[in-house]
């Protein structure tokens, strides 16, 4: 049997470039999240303050994902159920999922944003540097979201796993820094727990690379019945 060349498995090279963005994507997530932590150590602000950033960052990643889900038109609803029932991968599932998934993701960062202002109201005269914070976070998941765009003009999204994890990446990271919030701290100890909430981010992208990689496996594997 001759050797498969790259050229010659049309799959190699999608995959091979999926990996070089997600490597690039960790990346700049590193880099975003020193630049806050370094904003942070900088301008003294104690963990709950750091929350604020966070938040919209949370808030940031699911907005983009409603857009991702809203404007889906070829993609695969395996797996997914609604009343017990599997659905087709139409465009009234896309929008219909994409309306769930807003009202489920923005009630619970209403809820959090209720508990923030409990535990960590919103500093006076840090709100330029929380919003240059918040935008760092942002232009990254901008990136992030134009090679999703890509990912899913491809057909290679599955809109259950679409609705499920974003909640993967941002829980992790969001225990991490609660704990941090109600510990209280500053200096060194906001330092260690922005570590911990960058490695809790990471740990949930792999997380949710992995699900979505599953799934695609999964997918690829359904034979084919053969035509009579």
């Amino acid at each position: 049997m001759m050797p498969t060349s790259p050229d010659s498995n049309p799959t190699v090279v999608p995959r091979a470039a999926a990996s070089a963005q997600d490597t690039a994507s960790l990346i700049a997530i590193i880099v975003a999240n020193a630049f806050v932590i370094g904003i942070a150590f900088i301008q003294h602000w104690p963990l709950g303050t750091l929350l604020w950033p966070y938040w919209i960052q949370s808030v940031v990643i699911g907005i983009f994902n409603f857009r991702r889900m809203w404007l889906l038109k070829n993609f695969s609803s395996a797996g997914m159920l609604v009343n017990g029932s599997s659905v087709s991968a139409t465009s009234a599932t896309a929008k219909f999922t994409a309306g769930f998934f807003a009202l489920h993701y923005g009630g619970f960062h209403l809820v959090y944003l209720f508990f923030l202002f409990a535990i960590a109201p919103f500093p006076h005269g840090q709100g330029l540097w929380i919003l240059l914070a918040a935008a760092t976070f942002g232009i990254g998941q901008y990136h992030a979201y134009r090679q999703h765009l890509i990912e899913d003009a491809r057909g290679e999204s599955n809109i259950g796993a679409l609705m499920a994890t974003p909640y993967l990446r941002i829980l992790p990271m969001h225990l991490v820094i609660m704990l941090g919030a109600i510990l209280r701290g500053s200096g060194w100890i906001l330092v260690l727990f922005g570590v911990l909430k960058t490695a809790a981010e990471i740990f949930g992208i792999r997380a949710e690379r992995k699900m979505l990689a599953k799934i695609k496996d999964a997918s690829e594997a359904v034979p084919v019945a053969p035509t009579p």
